[in-house]
């Protein structure tokens, strides 16, 4: 009883991840319950479909721990105000017409075929739009 109890009171909070670092402490990557990411508060992305792994959860999962290590990366070097958002080719071996968003060169998500049919847009095209996302928010919680 009490371990259902439990597991409940973990689902009903959204997940956090914090990066660590000894310059300063980057902002704070979060998905709620319908599925928007958010660094720092600032909304960026809907997830509206879990791609390749088992569940929406394990994939918000997956991208918050590599949007971590993004910021990590971008606190380390201390380059708040020239960010690098790019969209990158599939890796050898991945379907081809699945781009990557990367941040600071950490890959962050693979926007799929599923994740374009959701949004009824192209893969390349919702990429591009996601990757502008991305720069914004960056750019609106690094901007004094």
């Amino acid at each position: 009883m009490y371990r259902s109890l439990f597991i409940a009171l973990l689902l009903a909070f959204p997940a956090v991840a914090t990066a660590q670092s000894n310059t300063a402490s980057p902002a704070a990557v979060t998905v709620d319950s319908a599925g928007w990411l958010a660094i720092g508060g600032v909304s960026i992305i809907q997830l509206r479909d879990k791609s390749v792994c088992n569940s929406l959860s394990d994939r918000s999962s997956r991208i918050m721990s590599r949007m971590v290590n993004a910021l990590e990366k971008i606190h380390k070097k201390g380059r708040f105000h020239d960010i690098n958002v790019a969209v990158l080719p599939p890796r050898p071996g991945e379907p081809s017409g699945e781009p990557w968003i990367a941040v600071e060169g950490e890959l962050v998500m693979k926007v799929t075929f599923e994740d374009a049919a959701a949004n009824d847009q192209k893969p390349d095209k919702l990429a591009a739009a996601y990757a502008e996302q991305f720069r914004k928010a960056l750019r609106r919680i690094y901007t004094p």
